[in-house]
């Protein structure tokens, strides 16, 4: 069970939303917009596969496609680890 402090709320306008910050620290935007659906694997009603697509919200719109929960979620890790970089 999750507990208050484990979530974090922040409130950001619409109409600023390139020049976040955070803990005055400029952040890059990172916005998406998740998919997440089953596909059946096989005859048997039970046997399915999740697969997603990440969409981006900024820019160019790109839309990426995962076949499994890992490779998104690594695809994420590697995003922010250039976000990461990026400011260095």
């Amino acid at each position: 069970m999750k507990s208050t402090e484990d979530t974090t709320i922040a409130e950001f306008s619409s109409d600023d939303n390139r020049d976040m910050k955070v803990e005055g620290q400029e952040v890059p935007p990172r916005a998406y917009l998740l998919r997440c659906w089953r596909e059946r694997r096989g005859a048997a009603a039970w046997e399915f596969l999740w697969r997603f697509s990440l969409e981006e919200v900024f820019g160019e719109r790109r839309r990426r496609g995962f076949h499994s929960l890992e490779a998104l979620i690594a695809f994420i890790r590697g995003e922010l680890q250039e976000a990461d970089s990026d400011e260095g």
